[in-house]
């Protein structure tokens, strides 16, 4: 079996980090900040998609400007700027010693920041590999990834792993809809960024990540 798992607000929450980042790149194009409360509902998008939803009136090519200043900043400085959720390490320590459960992740933050961060805690042995939006770039077989859709069925038809093998755990809805189009079941992290909506949850959720022992079982 294998446990596919986000890290931006489902192993981590990076939102100060994130904040800064995007912070920065509104005061290099005069655009005014959102507070932190309002903004981090939003994060998990890439991030051009959450500056598109607070400022619609940003062209194309501001929006690439954009883009440009946040990950400038971000993918060498502020993606350090984060911290572990209560009991994920420990989890993911004594999940990895399961020989039927193979552990991945798919992340839309670029590749080698998520290894840094994962590489810091001393647990990157636990995965088998960290595909961040840039995998491809990273190893030179292609683009960066449009969407989590489009990198988890990546995942899907370049390794031997199957839909029907596999949990997805994330927090949010776009999260959801990616493991839909994919075919493959969704756990939602009910502690991370989204505010999660009694009537939009997944039959599987966590109220936190050490909840994820009582979800396997069932699966299983």
């Amino acid at each position: 079996m294998h446990l596919l798992l986000d890290l931006d607000g489902t192993l981590i929450d990076s939102s100060p980090g994130i904040f800064h980042s995007f912070s920065l790149a509104c005061l290099s194009l005069g655009l005014k900040t959102p507070t932190y409360d309002s903004f981090s509902s939003l994060i998990g998008p890439p991030v051009q998609h959450i500056a598109k939803s607070l400022f619609p009136e940003l062209d194309t090519n501001s929006l690439e400007s954009f883009r440009k200043i946040f990950r400038d900043d971000y993918d060498h400085y502020s993606y350090r700027n984060a911290n572990w959720y209560p009991g994920v390490i420990d989890t993911l320590k004594v999940l990895a010693s399961e020989p039927d459960l193979h552990i991945i992740v798919i992340t839309n933050k670029p590749t080698r920041p998520s290894q840094d961060l994962i590489k810091s805690v001393g647990i990157l042995p636990i995965f088998i590999d960290i595909y961040g939006v840039d995998y491809r770039l990273v190893h030179a077989t292609g683009p960066i990834f449009a969407s989590k859709s489009e990198a988890l069925s990546y995942v899907l038809t370049s390794t031997p792993i199957h839909a029907s093998q596999s949990l997805y755990l994330g927090d949010t809805p776009s999260d959801q809809e990616a493991c839909s189009k994919c075919q493959v079941p969704f756990v939602a992290a009910l502690y991370g960024f989204h505010q999660w909506d009694i009537a939009e949850l997944p039959a599987y959720s966590l109220e936190c990540f050490g909840d994820i022992y009582a979800v396997l079982e069932k699966y299983r």
